[in-house]
């Protein structure tokens, strides 16, 4: 249906189309609750996507010009129920990775699967991984300092939260900027790679994006730094005891405490 718009279709036409078989798909599934459904064709970033979203309507009351108090019902857009976006540049390309799901507070319902013809669905979860891999793989490239790291880290954590908050997309290349402003899209072009193969629009995983974070303390007497992608693995905290164990340590620190290193 989709490549039949591209190819003969108008936008309007395309619409009614995927209107009737929506009908048809949601007649076979008794408690499916349906909405109102928006379809939107644009390009972001030199990249053209086709979006989907289905919301619902809620019941609201206003004070009218007579100061009588009527029942009205308006989108509850802050209650998303789903929304797809299809990244037909990728698509178009023949690359695995195009489809993705936006979810509200319900999962993705399978009649709406059905609808797009969704077989597999890439998940928040697998974005957000491949956005953090990413990121950490390109680090290196910049050749920061443990404090210019450690600040550039925790700004892309705190905006991939404010995203993920407010039910938004993580923009690529909002990242890219972040990461260098006098050449904004070297990060985009990077994950956007073969190897990585990020959209330019993501949906954050906070789970997934916290191992981003880097836990640092400073005092005249100790300095202790590390990637939380340790928490839980060879650093672990008891909260109870406000104790912090470490293990598994590194073979030089290792033998500092053994004084097995010859003085200078």
């Amino acid at each position: 249906m989709l490549r039949n718009y591209f190819v003969e279709q108008q936008f309007l036409d395309f619409t009614a189309s995927a209107m009737n078989h929506l009908l048809g798909v949601i007649n076979a599934v008794p408690q499916a609750t349906g909405g109102y459904v928006v379809f939107a064709h644009y390009t972001l970033q030199n990249e053209e996507f086709v979006m989907t979203v289905m919301l619902n309507n809620k019941k609201q009351y206003n004070i009218n010009d007579n100061l009588s108090i009527e029942e009205i019902f308006s989108l509850d857009i802050d209650k998303l129920d789903v929304a797809n976006s299809v990244n037909v540049t990728r698509w178009d390309n023949n690359e695995e990775t195009y489809l993705s799901f936006a979810r509200g507070r319900k999962d993705v319902s399978n009649y709406f699967k059905r609808f797009i013809g969704c077989t597999d669905q890439t998940s928040a979860k697998e974005s957000s991984e491949s956005l953090k891999r990413a990121f950490l793989d390109y680090l290196p490239q910049l050749e920061l300092d443990t404090q210019e790291e450690e600040n550039l880290r925790n700004q892309v954590l705190n905006y991939c939260y404010a995203q993920t908050r407010r039910k938004e997309d993580i923009s690529l290349h909002h990242i890219s900027s972040m990461i260098s402003a006098d050449e904004p899209d070297m990060f985009q072009e990077f994950a956007a790679s073969e190897d990585y193969r990020v959209s330019s629009l993501i949906k954050g995983h906070n789970k997934t994006l916290k191992t981003l974070k880097f836990y640092v303390y400073r005092s005249k007497k100790l300095t202790i730094e590390f990637d939380s992608g340790l928490v839980n693995e060879s650093i672990f905290y008891n909260q109870q005891t406000n104790e912090l164990r470490i293990t598994n340590l590194p073979d030089d620190l290792r033998r500092q405490f053994a004084n097995e290193e010859d003085p200078e």
